[in-house]
């Protein structure tokens, strides 16, 4: 199903902007419409100069057998790293500094291990989604409240390219909070449909074996996109560029060796 959903949404991507339209249509395979595109032109420029998978592997790179105390502190800063400045990231980051603090404050003297940067992260989603299982997280009604899906879309996505596992963990939350909405009309869930798709499209522009881009054309002439994109209008300059590739996931063991 994501599999299917990841290629739905290439072919989309890449028909929808053809100069010459297909023979046949090509299905949306999110519910955003024709705004999809330029949410993945948002989620691409979002990232800046460093892709998301390169930034984790310097994260981790750069946190290997720290003190876990350590590794508390620096990790907001890395979830944080691009959205920084927002009024949203400030609340996010005292939440989560505040949280870290009295986190497993047993281990703070150790090094960081595979088995503690689970046990953080899955942490970490629980604050930012459902703290029992059953009602969202406070932090999770707080930012999509504030209209950042986007945001927490990006987090969660940092979270797992630094503890691959969590992945899982991260999609049973998601159904936590499916359950939870379930019972409430359609229209009074719109946020939440929002920032599920938001998050699906996320995901699936990050996968492992496709890599999205953008690309300014203007006329015949092609270059690549300026450091800072400053809003929608900068992006519809743009056009969205999908093409496969070939990378191994960030694996925590080996870059500790």
């Amino acid at each position: 199903m994501k599999d299917q959903f990841k290629f739905d949404l290439a072919m989309y991507t890449a028909y929808s902007q053809a100069a010459i339209p297909p023979r046949r249509a090509i299905k949306n395979p999110t519910v955003l419409g024709d705004s999809v595109l330029r949410l993945i032109k948002a989620i691409v420029a979002k990232r800046g100069d460093f892709s998301y998978r390169n930034l984790a592997r310097l994260f981790l790179e750069q946190t290997k057998a720290i003190r876990y105390e350590t590794f508390k502190t620096y990790l907001p800063r890395y979830l944080l790293y691009q959205v920084s400045g927002t009024p949203i990231a400030a609340q996010i980051d005292d939440h989560l500094k505040t949280r870290l603090d009295s986190l497993y404050t047993d281990f703070d003297d150790q090094p960081l291990d595979t088995s503690l940067l689970l046990r953080t992260c899955n942490r970490i989603i629980d604050y930012l989604m459902t703290e029992d299982q059953e009602v969202p997280s406070p932090l999770f009604s707080l930012v999509l409240s504030q209209g950042n899906a986007l945001t927490l879309a990006i987090i969660l996505l940092k979270l797992v390219l630094i503890s691959r596992s969590s992945q899982l963990y991260l999609e049973v939350r998601i159904a936590d909070l499916i359950r939870y909405y379930e019972q409430f009309p359609r229209n009074q869930c719109q946020w939440v449909i929002n920032f599920l798709e938001v998050f699906q499209v996320t995901f699936a522009i990050h996968a492992e074996n496709i890599e999205y881009s953008l690309v300014r054309i203007d006329g015949l002439d092609v270059a690549t996109p300026p450091p800072l994109i400053r809003s929608w209008e900068d992006l519809e300059a743009f056009r969205v560029f999908s093409q496969r590739m070939r990378l191994s996931p960030v694996d925590f063991d080996t870059l500790s060796r």
